[in-house]
């Protein structure tokens, strides 16, 4: 595994690059989030194992084999760049808080001129006039 380490250093490079970024961007700070893949990370951790356990037997021949203990070994870099990643957000998030931006409130056009904050909170705004009640109607014969 040294030869290949030497010979695909590259893809080991990106592959751990791939695994930081994915780290970073997918972790989060929030206290209610809850990760709900435990299923899904053992049965990859038993495949992988078993992968290491095929490429140390020497089990699979030739080219097969070698691509094996490649894979195994850009996703192991893939692997170690994920927590790493994760780390890096926590260790700079942790450092500033979001603060809320406060919001100013609305300006208040009125024909054309803005209304003054001191007129809006001194004034109470003045009450519609009242309309007349409606005139009672004429009384209708009652026709036998």
């Amino acid at each position: 595994m040294l030869y290949l380490l030497t010979a695909f250093w590259e893809w080991f490079a990106v592959a751990l690059f791939i695994g930081l970024v994915v780290g970073f961007l997918t972790t989060t700070r929030d206290k209610d989030t809850q990760f709900s893949g435990h299923g899904a990370t053992v049965t990859a951790i038993f495949i992988v194992a078993g992968g290491f356990l095929l490429a140390n037997l020497q089990t699979v021949p030739r080219r097969a084999g070698l691509a094996l203990e490649t894979a195994l070994l850009i996703l192991g870099a893939y692997g170690l760049g994920l927590p790493i990643g994760g780390g890096a957000k926590l260790l700079t998030a942790a450092a500033s808080p979001p603060v809320p931006a406060k919001k100013k409130p609305p300006l208040v056009v009125v024909r054309g001129k803005p209304r003054e904050e001191t007129e809006a909170a001194a004034s109470p705004p003045e009450p519609a006039p009242r309309a007349p009640p409606p005139a009672p109607e004429p009384a209708r014969p009652v026709e036998p």
